[in-house]
């Protein structure tokens, strides 16, 4: 799945391992958003692609290297082309599996 810019993944994610939503559908934790080619924020037309943490509404909180180093920031919906959902991601359980065999403490 190559492509040279941003903007262009959305289009080139491929189908069997990404769902592609468009850009009003509700946003949740792990989607991939891809910002298109117009974005006005000195991506100089090649859009941006962040994880998502959060939607909040007209924006989404993201996890996001640009600009600067990695940090957690928050971006308007303005320009979203749309959000890859990965197809193989299961919501975490909290029902761990497995047994305790032994428990041990130096003292009492």
């Amino acid at each position: 799945m190559g492509v040279a810019y941003a903007a262009q993944l959305h289009g080139s994610a491929p189908s069997p391992q990404y769902s592609k939503l468009g850009p009003s559908t509700p946003a949740v934790k792990g989607d991939v958003a891809v910002w298109g080619s117009g974005l006005s924020n000195g991506t100089g037309g090649a859009g941006h692609v962040a994880i998502v943490l959060a939607d909040l509404g007209g924006s989404l909180q993201i996890l996001t290297q640009n600009p600067g180093a990695t940090h957690i920031g928050s971006m308007s919906k303005a320009y979203l082309t749309g959000l890859l959902r990965p197809k193989n991601l299961a919501p975490p359980s909290n029902n761990p599996i497995g047994s305790i065999d032994e428990v041990a403490s130096p003292r009492a």
